[in-house]
C-alpha cells in the first residue's frame, strides 16, 4: 500500500504546474478577446474543469470523467464529483481509483479558480 503523504506532495506538485498553464490560458483568451464574459455556459465551464482535472493527472489519457451538472451561482460554475460517482483518474503508479473533484470556474475570470482532488487542494480559491 503507498503511503497518503506521497500521493498528497505530488498532487501540490501537479497544481504548481497546473496553475502556471491555466494562468497562460486565461491570458491568451483575454488577450484574444475570443469571448467575454456573458458567454460562458455551463459547457464552456465544464470544458474548462475536465482540461484542468487531465492536467493534474499523471497521464490524462487514462482519466474517465462522466458529465456531471453545474451549479451556477452569481460568480462561479461548480462541479462536484463525489466518489463513487465514476470520475476515474490514476494515480502516479498507474492505478485507476475513484476520485472525488471539486472543480469550480469563476465567471468574470473565465477560468478554474478553485480544484480539489480527493480533498487535497490543487489550486486555490
Amino acid at each position: 500500500m503507498r503511503e497518503a503523504g506521497s500521493n498528497r506532495r505530488w498532487w501540490k506538485k501537479a497544481g504548481s504546474g497546473l496553475l502556471a498553464g491555466l494562468v497562460v490560458v486565461g491570458v491568451v483568451r483575454s488577450c484574444t478577446g475570443v469571448e467575454n464574459e456573458s458567454s460562458l455556459t455551463a459547457q464552456d465551464a465544464h470544458h474548462l474543469c475536465t482540461e484542468a482535472i487531465k492536467a493534474a493527472a499523471p497521464n490524462a489519457a487514462q482519466v474517465e470523467i462522466p458529465y456531471k451538472a453545474a451549479r451556477e451561482t452569481v460568480k462561479v460554475f461548480s462541479f462536484i464529483w463525489r466518489t463513487g460517482d465514476g470520475l476515474k483518474m490514476p494515480d502516479p503508479f498507474g492505478d485507476q481509483h475513484d476520485t472525488a473533484v471539486v472543480c469550480r470556474v469563476g465567471k468574470e475570470r473565465r477560468e478554474v479558480v478553485h480544484l480539489e482532488i480527493d480533498g487535497e487542494t490543487v489550486l486555490p480559491q
